[in-house]
């Protein structure tokens, strides 16, 4: 009779004479292969002195007594050993190793991993660590430390490690909840939407939604408004101070500030890329924060466009730009006029819109507030809010900016600039360009900048256009120069192999019957230029000048007929009428009155209500409603409107609320930031 399949265990045939031998022999086999245990599978000849029932798993190349029976089950018994082919499934402990392997039909492969861990899990219905996994938690765990680590390129891995997680669809929720004690405190996620949720609750029962992310915009809508923590309180100042950065500075929102007489602040240190820090004046004397001053390291100073002045308790925001590395304005008391010689404004929605155009500013994305979310405030990082498909004469060419298109004329037609210099690394350039070249005159004008078309971009640290000195030295600059800007930014890169670039509309007076004198000052990089110019052009250049900005220089070599970078010089011919509007705003329920506050740069003169009006509407703009606009006050040349409530009750019914500005009598108005408020 044969044996068994699995284990090859002898079988007792009928009327077969001593049976105990089969049997005994099924047995040993039993006692071998049953709950396998080997000493070693590291061995391919016969241990020295074996003991009885010792048992191993043969090495390959199997050699002596163990020739011929690589992988196989050896077992020393009654002073011999027998052998035992493994079969698919077999599992054996390792003792000299401490692991588990199984055969596989070709090799012991390991059952579970080194440390013991088991390999793969499929399917399982629940999994405690720690503690007891129950139907409402099927996987739960009790820790006090987790670990996650990206497993690496030298691993087999790609070195990242994202954690995902997903939900069924848009109307379910996605979060992680904090608890106290079991009961909820705080929740993020995607909260019943798609939009990111940021909650918190006092019991576990009532919650807020502290900050929500719109999934679309990435506006940040603040539902419970915008607390500066980190009050301190320095010592009286007692004399001018430079470079401000008092103890605890670093970790202050808020300077709570006295002096013992008026006293200059021309810098503030700490500046961080989008750092707000509010200053107030508690004591009696005034406090000025001196506007461009040479006093203070250039990263630390203010640039306001003039001095601002903090009377006894007034108080003034301000957000560090680390494009320009300077403090800039957000809000400050008024200047004087509007509401009466230098009081700080007084309407609660004035001082609101203008730490919402802050915010928005600082976060690069529009802004809804307030717990209805029934404040809105964008300043046109990204035109997410604004209709622009559907606008006329829109001009978005700067960023944070809506005005009206222009029309233009060549004051110097476009140039040909046919080769590359290197080496400029740390010279200012200053090029004089002959009134001969110069066909028209205006009062604002752009530059069309040309790139290197190989080698090292250029990077510019500042750029200024002006009239040559009647005198002086033929590359001095006349009274009345302005810095040229590309995008708002006065320092910018031409990249090489690029396309030109074209500036912002600068105000500046160009006279055709003077000179013009184009200075930048270069931190990096290569020109594109044209050397076989005509008389008319002429470059001047000097290293480790940064002179850009500096009327009266000196030092600098001439090279004749030579134009670097500048390609085009445009003036306006004329300004369009604009009329932009904005994207539809939700609004919980069809409100019945509005406000509006714009911050607006009005390059030339207007007459307000008339020339630069701004309407709202409910109805998703079918009907329009006028604002009546009221200028505040005045600031770094920015002012700040804001209008009488506007009674929205006679409109049709509606949620969808929206914002239009127009321009009238081609007049040049920039917007630089609008706030609306309904109830």
């Amino acid at each position: 009779m044969p044996d068994t399949i699995h284990l090859g265990l002898p079988l007792i045939e009928a009327a077969q004479a001593q049976k105990h031998v089969t049997h005994n022999e099924a047995l040993l086999r039993l006692d071998t292969l049953v709950q396998l245990a080997v000493t070693s599978r590291a061995l391919s000849a016969p241990p020295a002195a074996p003991a009885e029932g010792d048992r191993y798993i043969v090495k390959a190349v199997g050699t002596g007594a163990f020739a011929g029976k690589d992988n196989q089950l050896a077992q020393f018994s009654d002073g011999g050993w027998v052998f035992y082919p493994p079969k698919i499934g077999w599992l054996a402990f390792i003792a000299d190793e401490g692991v588990l392997v199984a055969w596989d039909g070709s090799a012991w492969v390991a059952a579970v991993s080194s440390s013991g861990d088991i390999s793969e899990l499929q399917n399982l219905l629940r999994l405690g660590v720690g503690t007891e996994a129950d139907a409402t938690n099927p996987f739960s765990a009790k820790l006090n430390n987790a670990l996650w680590v990206a497993r690496t390129e030298g691993e087999g891995g790609d070195g990242n490690l994202r954690y995902k997680l997903s939900k069924e669809s848009a109307a379910k929720t996605l979060s992680i909840l904090y608890q106290d004690n079991f009961s909820g405190r705080a929740e993020i996620g995607l909260c019943g939407d798609d939009d990111f949720h940021f909650k918190v609750s006092p019991d576990g029962s009532s919650w807020i939604d502290a900050l929500v992310l719109d999934r679309a915009t990435g506006a940040a809508k603040l539902n419970a408004g915008l607390c500066l923590a980190g009050d301190i309180s320095p010592p009286q100042i007692a004399a001018d101070q430079n470079d401000y950065d008092p103890s605890g500075l670093a970790t202050a929102s808020v300077l709570r500030l006295a002096s013992d007489a008026s006293r200059n602040l021309t810098g503030l240190a700490g500046g961080g890329d989008g750092r707000i820090v509010a200053i107030v004046n508690v004591g009696a004397n005034n406090i000025v924060l001196k506007d461009a001053s040479t006093a203070s390291a250039a990263a630390n100073r203010f640039a306001f466009g003039a001095d601002v002045t903090l009377g006894a308790k007034q108080c003034a925001v301000l957000w560090y730009d680390a494009a320009d590395a300077r403090w800039k304005l957000l809000a400050a008391p008024q200047a004087g006029g509007g509401r009466g010689g230098g009081e700080a404004p007084a309407d609660l929605e004035l001082l609101v819109g203008q730490l919402a155009f802050g915010l928005a500013d600082a976060l690069n994305a529009a802004q809804f507030l307030g717990a209805a979310g029934n404040r809105f405030a964008d300043s046109f990082d990204t035109l997410a809010y604004v209709d622009a498909a559907g606008a006329v004469n829109l001009d978005t060419g700067t960023a944070g900016v809506l005005k009206p298109t222009a029309s233009s004329s060549d004051a110097l037609g476009a140039q040909t600039l046919n080769s590359n210099i290197t080496g400029w690394s740390g010279y200012t350039l200053r090029m004089r360009i002959a009134a001969s070249s110069i066909a028209v005159s205006g009062s604002q004008v752009r530059l069309t900048l040309t790139p290197p078309t190989s080698g090292a971009s250029l990077v510019v640290s500042a750029m200024y256009i002006g009239h040559k000195a009647a005198t002086g030295d033929p590359y001095d600059f006349a009274a009345g120069k302005a810095q040229v800007k590309v995008g708002g930014a006065g320092s910018f890169t031409l990249s090489a192999g690029g396309a030109n670039m074209v500036s912002d509309w600068i105000t500046f007076s160009l006279d055709e019957a003077k000179d013009v004198i184009v200075a930048l000052d270069i931190t990096s990089g290569d020109t594109r230029a044209n050397t076989a110019m005509s008389s008319d052009f002429t470059l001047y250049y000097k290293a480790s000048a940064a002179e850009a900005a500096t009327d009266n220089v000196s030092g600098y070599t001439t090279v004749n007929n030579a134009l670097h970078v500048v390609s085009r010089i445009e003036v306006q011919s004329g300004v369009n009428n604009l009329v932009v509007r904005s994207a539809a705003l939700p609004a919980t329920a069809a409100p019945l009155s509005m406000k509006a506050v714009a911050r607006i740069n009005p390059v030339d003169g207007i007459a307000l209500n008339t020339e630069y009006k701004i309407s709202v509407s409910r109805d998703n703009g079918t009907t329009w409603t006028y604002a009546a606009l009221n200028d505040r006050f005045t600031v770094n040349a920015l002012h700040m409107l804001e209008s009488d409530p506007i009674d929205v009750s006679g409109q049709p019914s509606g949620t969808q609320i929206k914002w239009r500005i127009e321009t009238l009598n081609n007049k040049l108005v920039e917007t630089h930031d609008i706030y609306l408020y309904w109830s």
